[in-house]
């Protein structure tokens, strides 16, 4: 089950400037999926959503990178779990910054 990032985690919307729907991989180039499952809430989640949003926006790669929301991926052993086109990483919301550069930015 996949889930919007616009409108989630209460009232307060994530979603990027400009998203009003949710775009396909396909349109964008790289879909990106973070895991927003209740461990991976409490592991930090939201923060990696936030920076990764900020840094989407701050690079002008909101056409290219498709950020969405997705429930337990069940590799919530070493931290949060995002997908990006498919392959699984286990992220700390610490290390967004650096995942950001080499996994997001470094692929396009």
């Amino acid at each position: 089950m996949v889930a919007s990032l616009q409108g989630w985690y209460g009232r307060k919307a994530l979603a990027l400037s400009g998203y009003g729907e949710t775009k396909n991989a396909e349109e964008n180039g790289m879909r990106v999926t973070i895991c927003i499952g209740s461990a991976c809430h409490l592991k930090g989640s939201r923060q990696i959503i936030e920076k990764l949003q900020r840094l989407v926006a701050e690079n002008g790669l909101a056409d290219k990178v498709d950020l969405n929301g997705a429930f337990c991926s069940g590799n919530c052993d070493h931290g949060v779990c995002v997908t990006v086109d498919g392959e699984l990483y286990s992220l700390k919301p610490e290390d967004t910054e650096a995942f950001f550069e080499n996994e997001i930015k470094g692929r396009l």
